[in-house]
């Protein structure tokens, strides 16, 4: 209660304290260039649109410029701009007035009844972004939850134009999915993940097990020629002092529509490749050894924006080596494939429907197994408020693996300014 409590505190103050002088500026871009939330965001805010894709990959600046060296910035010298602290900070909350799980509380053993949660402030994020000087940008989000932890979710500097728009640079804590047609660190659907990138290596067993989205430390080269995107990245693994030796790698390859009806349509492939660990230690607790798992996923894409219509389908394969992380000579093999559908399409100006659909199959883990159908109608009396009513239904069939279903409604409140 102590930790609720100091968390609805700091979300006070925060909201208090950034709050901008007029009610329509409500975040860093849409202070700094005058303009609407929609310029970036598409009707399921906080989903990018077409052109918040094309700003956020050029640093920040204005599209066919690199402008952020002067763009309401003050010249203090030749060398120095200073730029208004209004156009780099900014605020999300997060709050779930409600929520209930099926099956989700085990009042007595094998007996399982419905969870209820009332009235959660689920999060609090300020971030701090935009252009630092000429096609040099930071990302910067630290997120302080009900738990009462802090931490950085996202750290990054980028370098921009290097060669024209075929490099740039991203260095800091990134997300491989980054530039792939599904990525989704900014959802269409916030309260339902996309199921299929976030299943762990070697099951989660591992020193270094992690899944697809999410970040960590990294470097990564981007860029494009004409409809061609592309993205390049290497990592030590989930954190800088994983036990792995080996680098992992990622890349994107992506195809976009730059005109006409479907403009900002694309269809992209991933693949990522490396290795996780798992440190042995005998009885008396000595260092034995280490056992390795190698592992590669492969990810086609395709988003259709058509109008305000908005569909994205994903698919992954995925293979573990050594999914058990077991001695040589006993490595178990694994594979499981997924896929990920998602569609929406705003009703007016103000409401929006959405729906979603999560399969995982897998003979060599029955447990990694899945099937969820989510339906989002989300209320928006501004651009930067958001209020989603989100069933999900468990459509997985009961077996030893799955002994019990888990539907769940969640009620959400979302706001950025």
């Amino acid at each position: 209660m102590r930790t609720e409590k100091c968390f609805l505190h700091a979300c006070v103050i925060a909201a208090t304290a950034c709050l901008p002088a007029s009610a329509h500026a409500v975040s860093q871009w849409s202070r700094k260039y005058g303009v609407a939330c929609t310029t970036c965001h598409s009707p399921a805010f906080p989903r990018l649109n077409y052109y918040g894709e094309k700003f956020m990959r050029n640093g920040y600046q204005d599209l066919g410029s690199q402008d952020g060296d002067t763009t309401g910035k003050q010249a203090i010298g030749d060398r120095l701009f200073i730029d208004d602290l209004n156009n780099y900070f900014g605020v999300r909350l997060n709050v779930l007035p409600f929520k209930a799980v099926t099956n989700a509380l085990e009042e007595e053993p094998g007996d399982f009844e419905t969870r209820v949660q009332l009235g959660n402030p689920d999060w609090i994020q300020l971030f701090v972004a935009g252009s630092v000087f000429k096609n040099v940008s930071i990302w910067i989000e630290n997120e302080l939850s009900t738990k009462g932890e802090l931490h950085i979710s996202w750290f990054r500097f980028g370098f921009h134009n290097l060669v024209g728009q075929a490099l740039n640079a991203w260095v800091g804590i990134l997300d491989p999915l980054e530039l792939h047609a599904a990525n989704g660190r900014l959802p269409m659907i916030p309260p339902a993940r996309s199921e299929i990138f976030f299943v762990k290596t070697s099951g989660g067993k591992g020193d270094d097990s992690l899944n697809l989205r999410g970040g960590r430390p990294a470097i990564a080269v981007f860029g494009s020629a004409g409809p061609l995107v592309y993205e390049v990245g290497v990592e030590n693994g989930a954190t800088l002092s994983d036990p792995n030796t080996r680098m992992n790698l990622w890349g994107t390859l992506r195809l976009e529509a730059t005109s006409g009806p479907i403009e900002g349509s694309s269809v992209s492939v991933f693949g990522y490749l490396g290795e996780d660990t798992k440190k042995i230690v005998d009885a008396a607790g000595t260092f034995t050894g280490t056992n390795e798992n190698d592992f590669w996923r492969i990810s086609p894409a395709a988003n259709l924006r058509l109008r305000d219509l908005d569909v994205i389908a994903a698919y992954v394969f995925a293979r573990d080596d050594n999914y058990t992380l077991a001695a040589n000579g006993s490595e178990v093999e694994a594979e499981f494939q997924g896929v990920f559908l998602q569609a929406g399409h705003p009703l007016g100006t103000m409401f929006h429907l959405a729906a979603q659909y999560d399969g995982i199959w897998s003979d060599d883990d029955p447990k990694l197994e899945l099937q969820k159908l989510a339906l989002a109608l989300s209320f928006q009396p501004r651009e930067n408020w958001r209020i989603i009513l989100m069933p999900r239904f468990d459509l997985q069939s009961k077996d030893d693996a799955h002994p019990r279903r888990q539907h769940e409604v969640t009620a959400m409140i979302r706001t950025m300014f």
